[in-house]
Protein backbone atom coordinates (compact mmCIF):
# COMPACT_ATOMS: atom_id res chain seq x y z
CA UNK A 1 0.00 0.00 0.00
CA UNK A 2 2.60 2.07 0.71
CA UNK A 3 4.39 1.76 -2.27
CA UNK A 4 1.19 2.27 -4.41
CA UNK A 5 0.43 5.98 -2.62
CA UNK A 6 3.97 7.15 -2.91
CA UNK A 7 3.69 5.98 -6.79
CA UNK A 8 0.42 7.71 -7.30
CA UNK A 9 1.53 11.14 -6.17
CA UNK A 10 4.62 10.87 -8.29
CA UNK A 11 2.94 9.77 -10.99
CA UNK A 12 0.28 12.38 -11.09
CA UNK A 13 2.89 15.34 -10.16
CA UNK A 14 0.80 16.62 -7.38
CA UNK A 15 2.54 20.48 -6.59
CA UNK A 16 -0.11 22.00 -4.09
CA UNK A 17 1.08 21.63 -0.57
CA UNK A 18 -0.98 21.64 2.66
CA UNK A 19 0.28 21.01 6.42
CA UNK A 20 -1.41 19.19 9.33
CA UNK A 21 -2.48 22.24 10.97
CA UNK A 22 -4.47 23.33 7.74
CA UNK A 23 -6.05 19.96 7.44
CA UNK A 24 -7.66 19.12 10.55
CA UNK A 25 -10.43 21.17 12.72
CA UNK A 26 -8.28 20.25 16.00
CA UNK A 27 -5.68 18.76 17.70
CA UNK A 28 -4.95 18.03 21.54
CA UNK A 29 -3.45 15.55 23.81
CA UNK A 30 -5.27 13.33 25.69
CA UNK A 31 -6.79 12.93 29.47
CA UNK A 32 -4.20 13.14 32.31
CA UNK A 33 -3.58 9.11 32.67
CA UNK A 34 -3.24 9.39 36.78
CA UNK A 35 -5.51 12.23 37.80
CA UNK A 36 -7.85 11.77 34.89
CA UNK A 37 -8.30 8.56 32.85
CA UNK A 38 -6.44 5.69 35.05
CA UNK A 39 -6.30 2.25 34.46
CA UNK A 40 -8.59 -0.34 36.66
CA UNK A 41 -8.99 -3.67 36.75
CA UNK A 42 -12.94 -4.13 36.31
CA UNK A 43 -15.18 -3.58 33.54
CA UNK A 44 -16.36 0.05 33.18
CA UNK A 45 -17.82 0.26 30.15
CA UNK A 46 -15.02 2.38 29.09
CA UNK A 47 -11.66 1.54 27.41
CA UNK A 48 -8.44 4.02 27.07
CA UNK A 49 -5.52 3.80 24.97
CA UNK A 50 -2.28 3.98 25.79
CA UNK A 51 1.39 4.67 24.25
CA UNK A 52 1.71 0.60 24.40
CA UNK A 53 -1.43 -0.61 22.58
CA UNK A 54 -0.14 1.83 19.90
CA UNK A 55 3.82 -0.10 20.09
CA UNK A 56 1.70 -3.57 20.63
CA UNK A 57 -0.59 -2.97 18.28
CA UNK A 58 -3.57 -4.15 20.05
CA UNK A 59 -7.18 -3.96 19.25
CA UNK A 60 -9.51 -2.33 20.99
CA UNK A 61 -10.80 -5.24 22.52
CA UNK A 62 -7.38 -5.73 24.03
CA UNK A 63 -6.98 -1.85 25.79
CA UNK A 64 -7.11 -1.45 29.31
CA UNK A 65 -10.33 -0.34 31.45
CA UNK A 66 -10.77 3.28 32.77
CA UNK A 67 -12.80 4.97 35.38
CA UNK A 68 -13.37 8.22 34.24
CA UNK A 69 -16.22 11.03 35.00
CA UNK A 70 -18.84 12.11 32.47
CA UNK A 71 -16.97 15.34 31.66
CA UNK A 72 -13.87 13.56 30.54
CA UNK A 73 -15.40 11.21 28.42
CA UNK A 74 -17.60 13.64 26.72
CA UNK A 75 -13.71 15.58 25.80
CA UNK A 76 -11.54 12.74 25.25
CA UNK A 77 -14.00 10.57 23.39
CA UNK A 78 -12.44 8.57 20.42
CA UNK A 79 -15.16 9.27 17.17
CA UNK A 80 -14.68 7.73 13.89
CA UNK A 81 -12.19 8.92 11.76
CA UNK A 82 -10.30 10.38 14.31
CA UNK A 83 -6.80 10.15 13.90
CA UNK A 84 -4.17 9.03 17.16
CA UNK A 85 -0.72 9.72 17.23
CA UNK A 86 2.12 8.81 19.75
CA UNK A 87 3.92 11.34 21.25
CA UNK A 88 5.77 10.37 23.63
CA UNK A 89 8.37 7.04 23.87
CA UNK A 90 7.53 5.79 19.82
CA UNK A 91 6.77 8.65 18.73
CA UNK A 92 4.81 8.98 15.50
CA UNK A 93 3.05 5.84 15.68
CA UNK A 94 -0.65 6.57 14.58
CA UNK A 95 -3.81 4.57 13.94
CA UNK A 96 -7.27 5.47 12.69
CA UNK A 97 -10.43 5.34 14.12
CA UNK A 98 -12.88 3.21 12.64
CA UNK A 99 -16.13 4.37 14.51
CA UNK A 100 -17.32 5.83 17.40
CA UNK A 101 -15.87 3.74 20.47
CA UNK A 102 -16.31 4.04 23.67
CA UNK A 103 -13.16 4.39 24.47
CA UNK A 104 -10.83 7.64 25.20
CA UNK A 105 -7.09 8.54 24.79
CA UNK A 106 -4.28 9.39 27.59
CA UNK A 107 -1.44 12.01 27.57
CA UNK A 108 1.07 10.53 25.85
CA UNK A 109 -1.24 10.37 22.22
CA UNK A 110 -2.45 13.45 20.26
CA UNK A 111 -5.81 12.98 18.40
CA UNK A 112 -6.84 15.24 15.40
CA UNK A 113 -9.75 15.66 14.16
CA UNK A 114 -9.58 15.77 10.45
CA UNK A 115 -11.25 18.72 8.31
CA UNK A 116 -13.68 16.32 5.92
CA UNK A 117 -13.80 19.31 3.29
CA UNK A 118 -10.55 19.42 2.57
CA UNK A 119 -8.90 15.79 2.76
CA UNK A 120 -10.04 12.43 3.37
CA UNK A 121 -9.24 10.99 6.78
CA UNK A 122 -8.09 7.83 5.03
CA UNK A 123 -5.54 10.13 2.84
CA UNK A 124 -3.83 11.72 5.82
CA UNK A 125 -3.75 8.43 7.37
CA UNK A 126 -1.68 7.06 4.75
CA UNK A 127 0.15 10.22 4.25
CA UNK A 128 1.43 9.27 8.03
CA UNK A 129 2.45 5.41 6.70
CA UNK A 130 5.43 7.25 4.18
CA UNK A 131 8.68 7.66 4.62
CA UNK A 132 8.20 11.07 4.39
CA UNK A 133 6.81 11.04 7.18
CA UNK A 134 8.96 8.75 8.72
CA UNK A 135 12.02 11.15 8.51
CA UNK A 136 10.48 13.72 9.90
CA UNK A 137 9.12 11.74 12.82
CA UNK A 138 13.01 10.86 13.04
CA UNK A 139 14.41 14.84 12.78
CA UNK A 140 12.16 15.43 16.30
CA UNK A 141 13.34 12.93 17.93
CA UNK A 142 16.97 14.09 17.12
CA UNK A 143 16.14 17.27 17.93
CA UNK A 144 14.44 16.15 22.22
CA UNK A 145 16.08 15.09 25.27
CA UNK A 146 16.53 11.73 26.34
CA UNK A 147 13.14 10.64 26.41
CA UNK A 148 11.37 11.56 23.27
CA UNK A 149 8.36 13.91 23.23
CA UNK A 150 6.65 15.69 20.54
CA UNK A 151 4.90 19.33 21.07
CA UNK A 152 1.59 19.02 19.01
CA UNK A 153 3.16 22.26 17.27
CA UNK A 154 5.52 19.52 15.48
CA UNK A 155 2.94 17.57 14.32
CA UNK A 156 0.78 20.09 12.57
CA UNK A 157 3.80 21.75 11.15
CA UNK A 158 4.09 18.60 8.97
CA UNK A 159 3.77 19.53 5.36
CA UNK A 160 2.85 17.27 2.14
CA UNK A 161 1.80 17.40 -0.71
CA UNK A 162 -2.34 17.43 -1.11
CA UNK A 163 -4.58 16.31 -3.84
CA UNK A 164 -7.75 17.76 -5.21
CA UNK A 165 -10.67 15.71 -3.58
CA UNK A 166 -11.73 13.73 -6.85
CA UNK A 167 -8.18 12.57 -6.67
CA UNK A 168 -7.67 11.49 -2.58
CA UNK A 169 -11.04 9.54 -3.52
CA UNK A 170 -9.64 7.97 -6.57
CA UNK A 171 -6.26 6.86 -5.14
CA UNK A 172 -8.41 5.90 -1.10
CA UNK A 173 -10.80 3.90 -4.01
CA UNK A 174 -7.48 1.78 -5.23
CA UNK A 175 -6.64 0.95 -1.48
CA UNK A 176 -9.93 0.26 0.32
CA UNK A 177 -9.54 -3.20 -0.80
CA UNK A 178 -6.12 -3.85 0.68
CA UNK A 179 -7.05 -1.32 3.73
CA UNK A 180 -10.12 -3.98 4.21
CA UNK A 181 -8.24 -7.16 4.27
CA UNK A 182 -5.35 -5.83 6.06
CA UNK A 183 -8.01 -4.82 9.37
CA UNK A 184 -9.73 -8.24 8.54
CA UNK A 185 -6.24 -10.07 9.17
CA UNK A 186 -5.63 -8.09 12.49
CA UNK A 187 -8.96 -8.71 13.49
CA UNK A 188 -8.54 -12.41 12.87
CA UNK A 189 -5.32 -13.10 14.23
CA UNK A 190 -6.47 -10.81 17.84
CA UNK A 191 -9.47 -13.49 17.60
CA UNK A 192 -6.97 -16.29 17.41
CA UNK A 193 -4.73 -14.93 20.48
CA UNK A 194 -7.26 -14.54 22.32
CA UNK A 195 -8.93 -18.11 21.83
CA UNK A 196 -5.52 -19.21 22.93
CA UNK A 197 -4.94 -17.44 25.77
CA UNK A 198 -8.13 -18.85 27.28
CA UNK A 199 -7.77 -22.21 25.93
CA UNK A 200 -4.07 -22.62 26.84
CA UNK A 201 -4.25 -22.40 30.75
CA UNK A 202 -7.56 -25.14 30.46
CA UNK A 203 -5.69 -27.54 28.74
CA UNK A 204 -2.79 -27.24 30.77
CA UNK A 205 -4.26 -27.63 34.24
CA UNK A 206 -6.20 -30.45 32.20
CA UNK A 207 -9.45 -29.07 32.65
CA UNK A 208 -9.81 -29.53 29.35
CA UNK A 209 -9.90 -33.59 28.08
CA UNK A 210 -8.19 -33.99 24.74
CA UNK A 211 -7.21 -37.52 25.39
CA UNK A 212 -9.66 -38.87 22.55
CA UNK A 213 -8.69 -36.74 20.32
CA UNK A 214 -7.62 -38.24 17.22
CA UNK A 215 -5.33 -36.48 15.17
Amino acid sequence: MRALFNEFLLVNHFNSLTTVEDAVLTANTGADAIQKAPIVDYDTGVRCIRVGDMTNNRSFHAWGFTKVTDDVFKRYQLHKDDIVVTRTASIGLNTIIAENLSAVYNNGLIRLTVNHSKILPLFLYRQFQTVDFTNYIARIESETSVRPNMKINYLLKYEFVLPPMDKQKELIDLLAPMLNQQNALITESKHLENLRDTLLPKLMSGEIDVSDIEI
